[in-house]
């Protein structure tokens, strides 16, 4: 039967309070089910032939969460003006180690099982190991650029706005 009595799944007071707080974290079956998402993408990019996983795959998890798509974003960025010098250098590693930081604390593979639960890190496992992977030698590209070991990142567009002093910013 239909049960309309009782909201237990809800908060008992019905006020949300103040926006100062942040957003609670997902709890194991939305973070599960996110990554299920992310799986869906990355077994499609996947080449089994030489055990690899497409730029096709990177480039969604860029689009669809937002601390590996900083780290992309700042090595592109990085690869358009030639790179920086000085403080802006400074603060464009600074925000990739930040992010690096923020991703890691998600996507650690040896952190799922407490997160998520041990049967989704088993099938989730070789998918985040390789998008550790990839959050790594983004943060070594940006804040190590000698020792960088991925291909040249795709240029960023260029824009011209107003004059031609603005013509060579490159967009982030």
């Amino acid at each position: 039967g239909e049960e309309t009595t009782g909201t237990t799944g809800t908060s008992a007071d019905g006020e949300g309070g103040p926006a100062a707080a942040p957003p609670a974290k997902d709890g194991p079956e939305e973070r599960c089910g996110k990554y299920k998402l992310w799986k869906a993408e990355y077994t499609a990019a996947f080449v089994p032939s030489d055990s690899t996983v497409g730029d096709g795959f990177y480039d969604y998890l860029a689009a669809h969460y937002e601390p590996f798509g900083a780290l992309a974003k700042l090595r592109r960025h990085l690869h358009a003006v030639g790179g920086e010098t000085g403080k802006a250098r400074e603060a464009i590693e600074r925000k990739a180690v930040k992010s690096y930081k923020a991703l890691s604390k998600d996507c650690h593979p040896d952190k799922l099982p407490r997160a998520v639960g041990a049967a989704c890190a088993k099938e989730m496992d070789g998918m985040m190991r390789a998008v550790f992977d990839r959050a790594e030698a983004l943060k070594h590209c940006i804040t190590k650029p000698l020792r960088c070991t991925l291909l040249l990142p795709t240029p960023t567009k260029r824009t011209c706005v107003g004059d031609a002093k603005n013509c060579n910013k490159a967009e982030l």
